[in-house]
């Protein structure tokens, strides 16, 4: 729930400095957020084209409306066999500009995620957290079930390492962290499957670019590969 709120808070975030809602202070802090974090910078890029086809949108309907107006005004005799065809013309273009660009990223995202073969990437369970069931409810495309049983496990307590024997806590520490990197690996292809490029993007980012060594950071290799091929 916490990492829910987070992500709407950065979206809202982005939607207020695209569309000039944000203060002077504001804007230039989250300038200088932008200049030293390169996925925040690459996503109000994605943002920004999505608005940027809103708004086409909007003038485009603009512009139709008033070619209805004067085809109106002009045409009145022969509106009722025009109309029609400019309804049609209109409504093709509006989908193409809109939904095209926006339409291709889901593909592209929804493609490269069904190709992940999460058996071959995640291990299976072996008496700690319960991959196995997320990625059957994966597979089988049941997303709300999958995500229900990450929050689950993401909800649970994490280990007490303080009360631990070095070599038990180190494994404790080592464990804890796969399971949470594998729940965040698993609901970046559930994301990608769905076609939610934004989250998607956003979790593989995070993944790929985790500063721990190779021997800790479990998914870095196989976000970093998913993200090369979008």
């Amino acid at each position: 729930m916490k990492k829910e709120v987070r992500e709407t808070g950065l979206e809202d975030r982005i939607d207020r400095y695209l569309l000039g809602y944000m203060d002077e202070d504001e804007r230039s802090e989250f300038e200088s957020e932008m200049s030293s974090d390169s996925s925040l910078a690459e996503e109000v890029g994605t943002r920004r084209m999505v608005i940027a086809s809103v708004r086409e949108y909007g003038r485009m309907r603009d512009r139709l409306q008033s070619v209805e107006a004067g085809i109106r005004r002009e045409k009145a005799r022969r509106r009722k066999v025009m109309w029609p065809l400019i309804s049609f013309a209109a409504a093709a273009c509006l989908a193409a500009c809109i939904y095209v660009p926006i339409d291709a990223a889901k593909q592209n995202y929804m493609t490269c995620g069904n190709s992940v073969i999460l058996a071959d990437v995640v291990q299976p369970s072996r008496g700690g957290a319960d991959f196995d069931a997320i990625v059957e409810a994966i597979d089988s495309g049941r997303y709300e079930d999958a995500y229900a049983l990450i929050a689950d496990i993401r909800s649970a307590p994490a280990p007490e390492y303080d009360q631990s024997p070095e070599d038990k806590r180190k494994y404790q520490e080592a464990r804890y962290r796969y399971e949470m990197q594998t729940l965040d690996y698993l609901e970046a292809v559930a994301l990608m499957r769905q076609g939610k490029f934004l989250k998607a993007r956003r979790a593989l980012k995070a993944l790929a670019a985790d500063g721990s060594s190779s021997e800790n950071s479990y998914y870095k290799d196989a976000a970093q590969e998913l993200l090369d091929k979008l």
